[in-house]
C-alpha cells in the first residue's frame, strides 16, 4: 500500500447531518407559529437546504435538513397536553424563480384547536441545489472537500482546506469534467504542485459516480505524496419518502 492510499484509506466521507446543519449556525431564522408549536427555520439559498427546528410546548423536538433529495416532514408530535400534525415542504424553484418552504400543521392544547398554513420563508434561488457534501483527510492539517450539485449531481464544488481554511478552490461540471490548477499552491508549510487536476464522473441512475484528485503535495510532517484517488464518491440523487417526525424525534441522524 503507497503512503497516499494509507493516508486516504479509499474512504472520502459523506457529512453527517449534524456537521452540515452547523453551517446554518450563524445564519437569522424565520419563524412561525400554531399556538404550542413553534417552527424555526434557517435558510441557505446558495445551497438549496432549509434547517427546520420545531418545538412543542416548550420542548424541542429537533432540527432537521430539508433540501432536494428531502424536502419533506410529516409531523405526529406530542408533548403534556398538547399535540401537533401536518407537514413542512420545501419547494425548490430554479433561478431566478423564488424557492420557499410551506408548512400545513395544526396543533392542539387545553381543548384548543391552532392552525398555519402557507409560506414559513420564500428566498429567491441562487445556483444549483446541494445534494452531498463529502470530505478526505489528506494528512493532518490537509483535507480536500467536495459539494456536488444539481438534480443529476452533474456540478462539483472542490476546494483545498489547509488547517481549516480555504487555499484553493476549483469547479468541475458535466461539459468541463476536468480541472487543472495551473499554479503551485503554497500555505505556510504546505506545498502543492502545479498541476493539481480533478475529473468529475457523473453518477446515472444505474451507477456511482466519482470526483477524482490527482496531485503531489507535502506539508510539514508529511513528505512529497502522490494522490491518485476518490475524493468523494457521488450517488444519483433521489427524492426520499417524507421524514416522519414523532414526539421521540431529536438531531438528526448522520448520513453515511
Amino acid at each position: 500500500m503507497t503512503q497516499a492510499e494509507k493516508l486516504l484509506n479509499g474512504r472520502p466521507r459523506a457529512l453527517s447531518t449534524d456537521e452540515v446543519i452547523e453551517f446554518f449556525n450563524a445564519l437569522a431564522p424565520y419563524q412561525a407559529t400554531a399556538g404550542p408549536l413553534t417552527i424555526e427555520a434557517k435558510v441557505a439559498p446558495g445551497m438549496g437546504q432549509v434547517v427546520v427546528k420545531l418545538a412543542l410546548a416548550g420542548r424541542e423536538m429537533g432540527k432537521h435538513l430539508l433540501g432536494y433529495t428531502e424536502p419533506e416532514l410529516i409531523l405526529n408530535l406530542a408533548n403534556d397536553e398538547a399535540t401537533a400534525t401536518g407537514k413542512i415542504k420545501l419547494e425548490l424553484k430554479a433561478a431566478p424563480h423564488f424557492s420557499s418552504l410551506e408548512a400545513d400543521v395544526s396543533a392542539t392544547q387545553s381543548g384548543q384547536t391552532f392552525c398555519f398554513k402557507g409560506d414559513i420563508a420564500s428566498w429567491q434561488a441562487k445556483g444549483l441545489p446541494v445534494v452531498g457534501h463529502y470530505v478526505t483527510q489528506l494528512d493532518a492539517t490537509l483535507t480536500a472537500n467536495t459539494t456536488v450539485r444539481g438534480v443529476s449531481a452533474n456540478t462539483a464544488n472542490f476546494e483545498f482546506l489547509f488547517q481549516g481554511s480555504a487555499v484553493a478552490a476549483m469547479t468541475t461540471t458535466q461539459l468541463a469534467p476536468v480541472q487543472v490548477y495551473p499554479d503551485e499552491i503554497s500555505a505556510g508549510n504546505l506545498h502543492i504542485a502545479k498541476g493539481a487536476k480533478i475529473t468529475l464522473a457523473v453518477p446515472t441512475e444505474i451507477g456511482p459516480g466519482m470526483l477524482f484528485l490527482q496531485c503531489f503535495f507535502k506539508t510539514a510532517t508529511t513528505p512529497e505524496t502522490q494522490v491518485s484517488a476518490s475524493v468523494a464518491n457521488i450517488a444519483w440523487p433521489q427524492v426520499a419518502a417524507p421524514q416522519r417526525v414523532s414526539d421521540e424525534a431529536r438531531e438528526g441522524d448522520p448520513h453515511d
